[in-house]
């Protein structure tokens, strides 16, 4: 392998172990938002923004949630 090969693989796995745990906070956050009956698309919105989306949207997190 190149070391162009493992920058790449570097980069991909350090943005999958930074994304799966926000995902998985943002998922049940998007349950709550569900039975309390809201639309989940402004937590989508963040999550789909690249790379800072899921940084940007742990820390506004709390204002998604239903009170």
């Amino acid at each position: 392998m190149t070391s162009d090969t493992l920058i790449l693989l570097a980069v991909l796995l350090l943005a999958f172990c930074i994304y799966y745990p926000i995902a998985k906070i943002a998922k049940s956050d998007m349950a709550e938002r569900n039975r309390a009956g809201l639309s989940s698309t402004p937590i989508l919105y963040f999550l789909m923004l690249p790379i800072v989306g899921p940084l940007v949207y742990m820390l506004v997190r709390k204002k998604f949630l239903p009170k």
